[in-house]
């Protein structure tokens, strides 16, 4: 029987290592524009908004609405099949800027543009990836488990049939 092929993993450099570490802490992160206050994501070495390079990172509410979103019926990796199907949503992040990820807790059939969500962090290998759920669901990683335990091997238990 074939092993079940592994989701990747993000690889952090040098401009995306603030978000990452972050994110191990529960922290959603983005970065704003000193000169001109402006916030944005994704992180990059110079500001959209001024091409300066005076940046900084600041946290964020980790509350949104769904600006858009589709439903995954293949995946286009072999290691989310077990997934599908499931919600990949573009999110409009309260301060601004616009993220992607999955919306997972609810039924697919439920989900609408404007919905309210907020961000919870799923644990990949070494990272925490930002996902989205409806705001006030339990944790559909963790089943609900807001302390931050993780299994005997050191990861989340998920059972992707279960939202």
């Amino acid at each position: 029987m074939a092993q079940q092929p592994q989701k990747p993993v993000p690889v952090a450099d040098a401009v995306t290592a603030p978000f990452w570490e972050a994110t191990k802490e529960g922290k959603l992160m983005v970065q704003r524009d000193i000169d001109t206050g402006k916030v944005f994501f994704y992180p990059r070495e110079r500001s959209p908004f001024s091409l300066s390079d005076r940046l900084e990172w600041v946290e964020v509410s980790g509350k949104a609405r769904i600006y858009s979103f589709i439903v995954v019926r293949q995946p286009g990796n072999p290691a989310f099949a077990p997934d599908v199907p499931y919600i990949y949503a573009i999110v409009q992040l309260d301060e601004g800027p616009r993220m992607n990820g999955n919306v997972l807790g609810i039924p697919i059939e439920d989900v609408e543009i404007d919905m309210r969500i907020e961000v919870f962090f799923e644990a990949r290998g070494d990272q925490m990836i930002p996902q989205w759920k409806p705001i006030g669901a339990p944790d559909p990683v963790r089943g609900g488990a807001s302390d931050g335990s993780v299994d005997e091997d050191g990861t989340v238990a998920s059972d992707p049939n279960s939202y």
